[in-house]
């Protein structure tokens, strides 16, 4: 709004969609499209669907036919009291119809998406330009993603192929509730067989803080062993194979397509981390306790 007016939202509505066409015309076979934290910059909700900017992007994919995730801002239903905004993520399908449910960022950032005590007292919502900030949502929420892919039947004829569906499962995060190692365990847990992390470092520049996010995101599919795929709006674009493999990442504050080949296990099996998470800071403590206490025992008999 700052830099563009009252135009603010046509501007990056419309560089969505010419990157998107942009990477489609590399890679028309993409099952699935995938946009940043806060990419759509008005509500994607049931009730908005008839408003300018929401019509525009139904219209969009059913021109390009594609399914797109992406990150927008949501809200209560009218009627309800208290009506809240929410850091959402939604999820259509090709032929635009909502995909639900649609998740709401869980682990808010302080002072910049709540204020700590408004709930306990509200007048601080007066003096706070963001207000009560953005509602809460339910935790570590799993979608259901449905890909369309081909199948060869051999038979007497020629072979033929046929459309059959898979369902896959996409473990969702917001920005920063990637570094909650937990959080990722419990995608972990409810079957997730790909992590999806949309994140916006623009305000933190092109120094330290963007690697940084990355290498810390990167971790959580190290460490529960699933693939993980990161859309930026700035950078760091990129995505992580199961085994580790860090896969091409976008530049810095550059316009930048790029399609990703993601292979995943249908059958997930959790790893030693995703099962003793909860517990490995009670391990980290015993063993620095015992630690401490061999070495006054070694110290005394030293002496």
């Amino acid at each position: 709004y700052a830099e563009k007016g009252m135009g603010y939202q046509q501007y990056i509505i419309d560089q969505f969609f010419n990157l998107t066409r942009q990477g489609l015309l590399q890679s028309p076979n993409a099952d699935l499209i995938l946009w940043p934290e806060s990419a759509f910059p008005d509500y994607l909700d049931p009730f908005a669907e008839n408003r300018k900017y929401p019509r525009q992007f139904r219209q969009f994919i059913k021109s390009i036919q594609k399914p797109i995730l992406t990150g927008a801002y949501s809200k209560d239903a009218p009627g309800m009291i208290p009506r809240h905004d929410y850091n959402g993520i939604f999820l259509f399908n090709q032929n635009a119809e909502l995909i639900p449910p649609v998740y709401h960022k869980t682990q808010l950032l302080i002072f910049g998406e709540y204020l700590p005590l408004v709930e306990q007292l509200p007048i601080l919502a007066k003096w706070n330009p963001g207000g009560t900030g953005f509602g809460r949502g339910p935790g570590p929420t799993v979608f259901n993603f449905t890909r369309q892919k081909q199948n060869e039947t051999l038979t007497e004829t020629p072979t033929q192929t046929e459309n059959i569906t898979e369902t896959i499962k996409l473990g969702l995060q917001i920005c920063y509730e990637s570094l909650d190692p937990l959080f990722s365990t419990a995608l972990s847990k409810k079957q997730a067989q790909i992590l999806v992390n949309v994140t916006n470092d623009s305000w933190f520049g092109e120094r330290f803080e963007p690697w940084q996010h990355l290498y810390m995101t990167l971790a959580r599919g190290l460490e529960n062993r699933l693939p993980l795929i990161r859309a930026t709006n700035t950078g760091i674009t990129t995505a992580i194979l199961a085994d580790g493999t860090v896969l091409e990442h976008s530049p810095i504050y550059q316009q930048w397509a790029h399609s990703f080949d993601i292979t995943y296990q249908t059958d997930h099996e959790t790893t030693f981390y995703t099962r003793w998470a909860n517990w490995l800071w009670l391990a980290v403590t015993l063993f620095i306790s015992t630690c401490l206490l061999l070495d006054i025992i070694i110290k005394k008999r030293r002496h």
